[in-house]
């Protein structure tokens, strides 16, 4: 495949998100969709820090995407109506699956492989927020003060 046809591909997600946004019907407990998701592997796992594994506004996000040097420009994310969630391994894969409960409590599920490889591996998935009242427990991040 040719670099601009890879470029492209890598994009569609971002521009689907809206669509999907506006296609989610109200949900109830069970799986909750991951609307974009983003893997990859990082060489340097000096760069990996103490990540939080629920960003809730545009900083932490910035903060995050350039930090670890991720490709491209830090894509925008709808605060106001949605989470993005972060999983890391030091194993060769990584998956990740959010469920929310009866009560409104979204867990976070990741799987990954045990075979340790140098640097670490990442999935990092967006959610929408409605009818999340804590996540593991804890209170979601809010959005920043204005």
């Amino acid at each position: 495949m040719s670099p601009s046809l890879l470029s492209a591909a890598a994009l569609l997600p971002l521009f689907a998100v809206p669509a999907m946004l506006m296609s989610q019907e109200p949900r109830g407990p069970g799986t909750t969709p991951l609307l974009v998701t983003w893997r990859g592997s990082i060489a340097d796992e000096k760069i990996l820090g103490s990540p939080p594994v629920v960003i809730g506004n545009p900083d932490e996000w910035k903060k995050l995407w350039e930090g670890w040097k991720l490709p491209g420009e830090v894509p925008e994310v709808d605060f106001g109506r949605c989470l993005v969630l972060v999983q890391t391994t030091r194993g060769g894969r990584l998956r990740m699956s959010a469920k929310l409960d009866d009560g409104g409590d979204l867990t976070i599920a990741a799987v990954s492989t045990r075979d340790l490889r140098a640097g670490f591996r990442y999935a990092i998935g967006v959610v929408q927020r409605k009818g999340i009242k804590t996540v593991a427990g804890a209170e979601p991040p809010g959005l920043p003060a204005e």
